[in-house]
């Protein structure tokens, strides 16, 4: 199965599902060969693509790259890295079952000093809980990331609209993931706080705390 044929190229999927089709997203440049666009598209069960021409979810001017996905069992939550000339940040748009797009403006989830990068997104009890490597206390000839994080609500709001550390040590750590499980999130991240690359984790409750 072929999910995006449009013109140029098509990186990043991610996927998700709210029990009867898929969503599946990805980082699109059928509209300019260098600046990319958020697009999906939905799948059934059975393997049936619902969307052969995608569906646009973010074509923002500059790039959007790297997208995440997760279902509340209402609606998704797509994030991505949104470029901006003085430092990408993280946004999201909601999508119904039925593929609208709930958020056209979209929803700024993190602008914060410097780089935002690599979001990943879970979802507990209704909520979404949106992770990524950030650069904010680190100017562009150091680059050192950090791990942050946020809270959002199933209507869109941000409840950390600046970020909780979720990982600040001595080194760099990137690339975060996250999971949901009954009350809590896992995130997770590769760390180099020691000079050696390891995997780490912070364990926070629904209303989300850093360990």
């Amino acid at each position: 199965m072929v999910l995006g044929a449009a013109a140029n190229d098509r990186y990043t999927p991610a996927v998700a599902s709210l029990g009867t089709n898929y969503l599946v997203v990805w980082q699109d440049y059928r509209n300019s060969t260098a600046d990319a666009d958020i697009y999906g598209a939905r799948v059934t069960g059975s393997g049936l693509l619902l969307d052969p021409n995608g569906i646009r979810i973010c074509t923002r001017t500059s790039s959007q790259f790297h997208p995440g996905v997760a279902a509340d069992g209402t609606n998704y939550l797509v994030v991505w890295e949104d470029y901006d000339p003085g430092g990408n940040d993280i946004y999201g748009a909601r999508l119904t079952p039925d593929g609208a797009v709930l958020d056209t403006n979209a929803i700024v989830i993190c602008h914060a000093a410097n780089a935002q990068m690599n979001p990943a997104v879970a979802t507990v009890g209704g909520d979404y809980f949106v992770v990524w490597q950030d650069y904010r206390d680190s100017p562009a000839s150091t680059l050192t990331a950090r791990i942050y994080g946020a809270l959002v609500r199933d209507d869109g709001a941000v409840v950390e609209p600046s970020g909780l550390p979720l990982a600040t040590a001595a080194g760099e750590q990137w690339t975060p993931a996250v999971a949901g499980l009954g009350t809590g999130f896992l995130a997770v991240w590769q760390d180099f706080r020691d000079n050696r690359r390891r995997l780490s984790q912070t364990l926070g409750e629904h209303g989300v705390s850093a360990q």
